[in-house]
């Protein structure tokens, strides 16, 4: 009983050190994906990318900044200004936010 002692402490530091490491980057993700929300609302507000008049919500937003921070682009630190950028560029409009994301996706995966 006394052998398994510093073993089981010595997981708890593990445990602990791996702990922290996530709640880190977890604090690190959610930083960095509420910078990538105000670049898109501010390309938004800005860009005229629709063909029509088109409200985009909150959840919808996420969900654009959610698909260019998780592809590859993202992954190797990205961001999602450059995606919108590059598909501004092709001076493409989009009938609707599912088109976008679309757009954005395959963007964010070639990129």
């Amino acid at each position: 009983m006394m052998s398994l002692l510093p073993v089981v402490v010595g997981e708890e530091k593990d445990f602990n050190r791996v702990f922290s490491s996530l709640q880190a980057t977890k604090r690190t993700l959610m930083a960095r994906e509420s910078d990538e929300v105000q670049e898109v609302v501010k390309f938004l507000s800005v860009e005229l990318i629709f063909t029509s008049a088109t409200t985009v919500r909150k959840p919808q937003i996420l969900r654009l900044v959610r698909a260019s921070l998780f592809s590859k682009h993202g992954l190797n630190g990205g961001s999602i200004k450059d995606v919108l950028r590059a598909v501004n560029d092709k001076d493409q409009c989009f009938e609707s936010y599912e088109r976008l994301l679309e757009a954005v996706k395959e963007k964010a995966a070639s990129m």
